[in-house]
């Protein structure tokens, strides 16, 4: 992907005999931050940085809650699944690594001896073992009120619709007189995904958005002469959009300005519009498709601009029109999105 640049036409004043150029830059810094990082296959998927939290219930060893239980030992197969689930418009996943962090905590009033492992499998099926991606044991056993972790790395498996994770072979010795009044918290974090590919189903559509903090400045020191004398006529600025997209997904732009919780602003009128690329009949993307976008920028925008301080960008991503099941990006398939702003303050010569 791409990396944004924006960049600043310098400032030039005009004096009532001559032209002096002052050619240091506009302060620019409330326009640096206008996006955020990349659009990339693992934003598609939403998962890196997620957690899920789950509970294992009294009920899913056997026994009742709230009420006084004695049993011999107990062998249980399975506990779950535990399902991590993609998204919708996903039919696959191909990936080259996940690393994935699993935290417990023993509040049953029993001990879960060594032994019993954690799986990640690629669908439910438990008959099988072709689906398991990976699997580990735990070596000490998990006594009452007792806390554990494991991290998992896992390299080049395909996963589909969901990631589940099981808890298998596990024992518990006798117990007497005793009574399951609490649930079991799980918890499962994707830690880092690195996607190599990604299907998507065609007609099919996802929202993306992330809020950055953001800091305008003091634009009123450059648009507010102390008396008021410059207009909104004096003022011209652009922003620039230029896009090239691999990717055969279309999306819908839109970057908005806020004060807290108060909309302050937005960067275009109606959404930006970014179309996809054509696809081949197995669904991969054949060309690129660039485009430009222009939207002015005036004074009262700007000060809206001042007063926010966070900025939500926000895709609003389809899939719609391709006539193949399912549409294919690769980690090569780009979406480059550069933004360029023009911005010119021009003053009348002053008179001595």
């Amino acid at each position: 992907m791409k990396y944004i640049y924006v960049f600043v036409l310098c400032l030039s004043l005009f004096a009532c005999k001559k032209q002096v150029v002052d050619d240091s830059p506009i302060q620019s810094n409330w326009l640096l931050p206008l996006i955020k990082g990349n659009l990339s296959l693992n934003d598609l998927t939403k998962l890196e940085g997620k957690s899920f939290q789950y509970q294992i219930t009294p009920n899913d060893i056997g026994m009742p809650a709230n009420l006084m239980v004695s049993s011999p030992n107990l062998e249980i197969d399975f506990i779950g699944p535990f399902a991590i689930p993609t998204q919708e418009i996903i039919k696959y996943l191909k990936v080259d690594s996940i690393e994935v962090s699993m935290k417990i905590q023993n509040l049953f009033p029993v001990n879960f001896n060594s032994g019993f492992t954690i799986t990640m499998r690629s669908s439910k099926d438990t008959a099988t073992t072709n689906n398991i991606l990976f699997s580990t044991t735990f070596s000490n056993a998990l006594q009452t009120n007792g806390k554990d972790s494991i991290s998992l790395n896992i390299n080049n498996v395909t996963i589909n619709d969901s990631i589940y994770f099981f808890i298998e072979h596990l024992q518990i010795d006798a117990f007497n007189n005793v009574i399951f009044n609490e649930n079991i918290p799980i918890e499962f974090t994707i830690n880092k995904v690195r996607l190599n590919e990604i299907a998507l189903f065609s007609n099919q559509s996802i929202e993306l958005s992330d809020t950055v903090v953001f800091d305008a400045g003091n634009l009123s020191s450059i648009y507010d002469s102390g008396n008021s004398a410059i207009s909104d006529s004096s003022i011209s600025g652009y922003f620039n959009f230029y896009t090239d997209n691999a990717m055969p997904i279309f999306s819908k732009m839109q970057m908005v300005f806020m004060k807290d919780a108060e909309r302050k602003d937005s960067v275009f009128e109606n959404s930006f519009i970014l179309d996809g690329a054509s696809v081949d009949g197995a669904g991969n993307p054949t060309n690129v498709v660039s485009k430009k976008n222009v939207v002015n920028i005036r004074k009262s925008k700007l000060k809206n601009i001042e007063k926010s301080n966070k900025i939500i960008y926000s895709f609003s991503i389809n899939t719609n029109g391709y006539m193949v099941p399912y549409v294919v990006i690769s980690k090569n398939n780009l979406l480059g999105l550069q933004i360029v702003s023009d911005l010119k303050l021009i003053l009348n010569p002053f008179k001595f």
